[in-house]
């Protein structure tokens, strides 16, 4: 049996221990973190943002203002890369990793949607997967390539 002190010491040691190694168990690891997230960015104006997001997979509208995700548009098929528009226009193109290029068309010009409403209409877009095969530029691993004379 053990007498009360040694008991006592030994319990005080197994707390330092523990107490010492916690922290280190509940830190976030990033070493095991998996899947990329969000890799493209787009500036819609100085409040909003567009994102190609690998994770949903899909892009997202962020308002930079309340630091929320305002619309989401889920795209199980793609991989997101790569996302671009401009202001004036009522479409984005996106790329994903297997070389596919979407076309997001909107129901109106992006600034004049964010203007009005504060959304892009994200639901009510119509998505159309870009054929750049016979004719135009060859994907091939992910890189456009000119065509073959």
């Amino acid at each position: 049996m053990l007498d009360t002190r040694t008991f006592m010491t030994r319990l005080r040691n197994a707390l330092i221990v523990l107490i010492a190694t916690l922290p280190s168990l509940l830190a976030p690891d990033p070493a095991r973190a998996f899947g990329k997230g969000p890799i493209g960015l787009w500036p819609l104006s100085e409040r909003h943002v567009l994102i190609a997001d690998s994770s949903l997979p899909g892009v997202v509208l962020v308002d930079l203002e309340s630091g929320t995700a305002v619309e989401r548009l889920v795209m199980e098929a793609a991989n997101p890369t790569c996302i671009s528009t401009c202001p004036g226009c009522d479409f984005a193109l996106m790329t994903g990793t297997g070389g596919e290029i979407w076309r997001i068309h909107f129901t109106a010009p992006a600034s004049r949607l964010l203007e009005r409403t504060g959304v892009l209409g994200l639901e009510r877009a119509r998505v159309e997967l870009l054929d750049l095969g016979e004719g135009a530029s060859a994907i091939r691993n992910g890189r456009m390539y000119p065509p073959e004379p």
